[in-house]
């Protein structure tokens, strides 16, 4: 790959304009820098229904950096709402290099928050690297970086795993100028129309999400009377009955879907679309992904939770017996029912029914009282009535700095290996494309009683 000043040099050649790398390089990019500063509000829709708003900030800094600050927020069910925040510094000097990149997850749920935290180490070996990096999606997408070109590469922060991955886009220009463009991804999952500043106006991408820019904040930027995870039945077919699968103890699947699709399984697929999933290897804590649940609204010495734990005898220990304990007790306590709407903690202890949402909900708050880490799973798991794999949420608890699955409402301390969880950042779409994928049973090992 060219570098950045060799690259924009190409450029500026083909225009016409003189090429004295650094000094062209650097006052280019201020321009492009400086026309494409502000803050830009898009809404962002899935299925045809605005679920939420994505605001993108560019800014020059008294310290020389160039900072790029995204913050999506949406909510996909009643009562939850996500927000995402992503800041990636890079320096605003020749040769531009990536300084910091760092993503929070926060989710509210029923008055409670928790958080995930991701940052991407800076390793570049070399100044042409580093350079490299800082040509960022939406950051090299100003008409006079594209210039004549048809085809350009770009890179982007891949936080799941840690790393900038490369991006190609091939380049349609609306007017003769060039000033409107059309950037399609080279899988055809995503494209931009660009406007003459660089900054895109419209996004369209796979699983029919899209984004559209607006002339402000978006308040509320979802209906309240309609929640995408409340409406429609979602289930991915299987090609063979998969018997006793709460005895799975490994399991093996091959995903059959578009390249697209394929491609958001990734993280935790190989390239042959092969998902593996062994309930014996654990999940060891990454330096570069914490997680961590803030305090939940303060509750009475006698709400039901602490009520709960006093019952059950579970003391602030993480540990297997504790954590087993609780999953039992609650699978024998409550009724498996399937509730329109989340309901809160105290609600569902009180009523004595509940689906998956609420069994998590309740782990989750047990093991905030208690200190524990922990955090809630969603995913796809078998569902033996439908033969299918259909949408599911479980906990995963830290103990002795490894993540153990926990399904409460199915009452299994590890979850056995029908729980397929979801790939991070990628359920939405997931979930919008679940009706063109299908799963082959490849291999699977069951327990011995």
């Amino acid at each position: 790959m060219l570098s950045a000043s060799s690259l924009l040099c190409a450029v500026l050649f083909l225009t016409g304009n003189p090429c004295d790398p650094v000094h062209t390089l650097d006052q280019v990019t201020k321009s492009v820098h400086n026309e494409m500063a502000g803050e830009h509000w898009y809404a962002v829709r899935f299925q045809d229904r605005t679920i939420g708003s994505l605001r993108e900030s560019r800014a020059n800094s008294s310290s020389g950096e160039y900072v790029l600050n995204r913050s999506l927020r949406f909510s996909l069910m009643r009562h939850r709402v996500t927000h995402v925040n992503e800041r990636i510094v890079f320096s605003s000097k020749f040769p531009y290099p990536l300084l910091e990149a760092d993503q929070e997850t926060t989710v509210t749920h029923l008055g409670h928050r928790s958080a995930s935290r991701r940052s991407l180490p800076v390793v570049a070996t070399s100044d042409t690297q580093r350079s490299e990096l800082s040509y960022l999606d939406s950051v090299a997408f100003h008409p006079r970086l594209i210039a004549n070109r048809d085809r350009i590469e770009t890179r982007s922060i891949d936080f799941v795993n840690a790393r900038s991955s490369t991006n190609v886009w091939w380049v349609s220009r609306t007017n003769r100028n060039g000033s409107n463009l059309t950037l399609t991804s080279d899988d055809g999952s995503t494209s931009h129309v660009v406007s003459s500043r660089g900054i895109p106006s419209h996004t369209h991408m796979s699983g029919r999400i899209s984004m559209s820019a607006l002339d402000g904040p978006l308040d509320q930027p979802w209906r309240d009377d309609e929640y995408v995870f409340e409406t429609g039945d979602i289930s991915v077919p299987v090609n063979e009955v998969i018997a006793d699968h709460h005895r799975l103890i490994t399991l093996t699947l091959r995903l059959h879907a578009e390249e697209v699709t394929k491609k958001l399984w990734e993280p935790i697929a190989d390239r042959d679309g092969y998902i593996k999933i062994d309930r014996r290897s654990l999940d060891p804590r990454n330096e570069h992904h914490s997680e961590t649940t803030f305090p939940r609204v303060e509750r009475p010495t006698n709400s039901s939770v602490t009520q709960l734990i006093r019952e059950l005898e579970i003391d602030r220990s993480a540990t297997y017996g504790n954590v087993a304990r609780l999953v039992h007790s609650l699978h024998e306590q409550i009724e498996y029912e399937d509730i329109p709407y989340s309901s809160p903690v105290d609600e569902t202890l009180h009523r004595k029914t509940g689906d998956c949402t609420e069994f998590a909900d309740i782990v989750e708050a047990v093991a905030t009282v208690l200190g524990w880490d922990s955090r809630i799973k969603t995913g796809l798991a078998y569902h033996s009535p439908s033969q299918t794999f259909r949408p599911h949420a479980w906990n995963e608890i830290a103990i002795d700095e490894h993540w153990i699955s926990a399904d409460a409402s199915w009452g299994q301390f590890p979850a056995d290996a029908s729980h397929v969880p979801f790939p991070r950042e990628n359920t939405l779409a997931l979930l919008a494309q679940a009706s063109s994928m299908r799963f082959e049973v490849v291999d699977h090992q069951y327990s011995v009683d």
